[in-house]
């Protein structure tokens, strides 16, 4: 395996789960099976709990749109999630005194998976492919109610 390759990813070619105590791991003990961010994180493309830029995203997304998010239904609204994101919600969230942009972040999140998986491209579509659906289903959620 060549050496320039993000820890993070070796950790998940290896089969690694998140390691105990981790932040992501407490975090999702206290979401639901069905929550799609614990399904990430639990999941084949975990390592991306490592990642501090897609857990700070998916986490403040959580935070803010807490009470709207339900569990999936097929009845949930078919939509771009990424168009609808940047239309319908807004890019600026305080959260404990501080701003944070979304808009920002979400591009953040994915540009991470793409530099971590960089000269790996198995890894990468893996880690992309995750996030995407995982964003997806939390918008769609969201958008339901």
């Amino acid at each position: 395996m060549r050496k320039d390759i993000d820890p993070i990813v070796v950790d998940a070619v290896e089969g690694k789960p998140l390691p105990e105590g981790h932040h992501a791991r407490a975090y999702i003990a206290e979401l639901p099976d069905w929550h799609p961010v614990r399904k990430l994180f639990t999941g084949e493309a975990q390592w991306l709990g490592q990642c501090d830029a897609v857990y700070g995203f998916l986490r403040l997304l959580c935070d803010v749109y807490d009470d709207f998010i339900w569990k999936p239904s097929d009845s949930d609204p078919q939509v771009d999630p990424r168009a609808e994101f940047l239309r319908a919600f807004p890019d600026d969230v305080i959260i404990d005194g501080h701003r944070h942009r979304l808009h920002r972040l979400y591009g953040k999140a994915r540009a991470a998976i793409e530099a971590a998986t960089d000269g790996f491209p198995p890894m990468r579509t893996i880690g992309l492919d995750a996030f995407d659906r995982t964003f997806s289903a939390l918008i769609r959620s969201i958008m339901s109610t």
